[in-house]
C-alpha cells in the first residue's frame, strides 16, 4: 500500500461516522513549535507564524485557540531541526565586495488528531535563503519565505471534507456530467474547489472514480460540481449512483511538491 493511500484510508476510518454530516469548517489548533539547541531561539516562533499563516489561508479550516469555546479537531505542531549559514561575498554595481550569508534550515510539520493525539502526517523539508547581510536576516528569510503550499498540501490530505452525492446530471450522450453534494459555504467551500470522487465500499476501503470541480455554491450546505475526469475502469460504480462521495483535494500534490526555498 502506498503512503498516500495508507494516509487516505486512515483519515477515512476516522471520518467514517460523520461522512454525511461534514457541513462545518474543520477546526485546527496551532500548538507548540520547538527548535533544536543549535538553532537560534526565535526560529520556532518564526515557523509557528508561517504555519498559522498557511492554515489561515484555507477557507474550509478554522483556527481556534484557548480563548474560544470551540473544540479543535486537529493539532498542528512543528520544529526547526537544523540551521546552518555559509559566509559568501558578492559584488555591487560599483564593484565593491559585500560580505553576507546564505543559509539552509531543515524543519518538520506534524498534524495529529487533537483529542487522541494520533499522528496523521509528519513530514520534514528543507528551506534555503539567498544572500543576506546577517545571520539573523538569513534565518528570518529562510523561514518567512517557506511556501504556504507545503503545509497546505499536508492539510489537504490530513484534514479533508467529505460530502455525499444526492443526485447526478448527465450530458446529451447520457454520460455523468454533474453531481449535487451535501456541503457548501458553511464548510468554507468556494467555487473552484477541487474534489476526488470516490465510491465508498465500507469504512476501510474506497474506489477512486475521478475528479470534480465546484461550479456553483447552491447554499450553505449544498453545491454543484462538474465531473472533470472519470476513471474509466471504475465507471460502473458511478453508474450505480450509490455510495458516491466527494473528498476535497488541493492543487498541489504533497508527495511531489518541491522543497520550499
Amino acid at each position: 500500500m502506498s503512503k498516500r493511500l495508507a494516509i487516505c484510508v486512515m483519515v477515512l476510518v476516522a471520518s467514517f461516522a460523520t461522512l454525511n454530516a461534514q457541513t462545518e469548517k474543520k477546526t485546527v489548533f496551532i500548538g507548540k513549535f520547538t527548535a533544536a539547541s543549535s538553532v537560534p531561539s526565535n526560529a520556532s516562533e518564526l515557523l509557528r507564524a508561517k504555519a498559522y499563516e498557511s492554515i489561515a489561508s484555507m477557507k474550509r479550516l478554522q483556527i481556534v485557540d484557548d480563548t474560544t469555546d470551540t473544540k479543535p479537531m486537529y493539532l498542528v505542531e512543528g520544529s526547526v531541526n537544523s540551521f546552518t549559514t555559509n559566509p559568501v561575498s558578492i559584488k555591487d554595481d560599483k564593484g565593491n565586495t559585500i560580505s553576507g550569508y546564505e543559509s539552509i534550515a531543515t524543519y518538520t510539520y506534524k498534524i495529529s488528531g487533537f483529542k487522541d493525539k494520533n499522528v496523521i502526517l509528519n513530514e520534514s523539508y528543507t528551506a534555503r535563503s539567498g544572500f543576506e547581510r546577517s545571520k539573523d536576516e538569513a534565518l528570518s528569510y529562510c523561514i518567512k519565505h517557506i511556501r504556504k503550499d507545503v503545509l497546505r498540501s499536508m492539510a489537504e490530505i490530513a484534514m479533508p471534507h467529505y460530502a455525499g452525492s444526492t443526485s447526478m446530471e448527465f450530458d446529451k450522450k447520457g454520460r455523468p456530467k454533474y453531481l449535487i453534494a451535501q456541503i457548501g459555504s458553511r464548510a468554507g467551500i468556494e467555487k473552484g474547489q477541487l474534489f476526488d470522487i470516490i465510491f465508498l465500499r465500507d469504512s476501510l476501503s474506497y474506489v477512486d472514480l475521478g475528479n470534480a470541480k465546484a461550479i456553483e455554491i447552491i447554499s450553505d450546505t449544498e453545491i454543484k460540481v462538474e465531473i472533470t475526469k472519470i476513471n474509466k475502469k471504475n465507471k460502473h460504480y458511478l453508474d450505480e449512483k450509490k455510495n458516491i462521495f466527494l473528498r476535497t483535494k488541493g492543487k498541489f500534490n504533497l508527495f511531489t511538491i518541491m522543497n520550499s526555498i
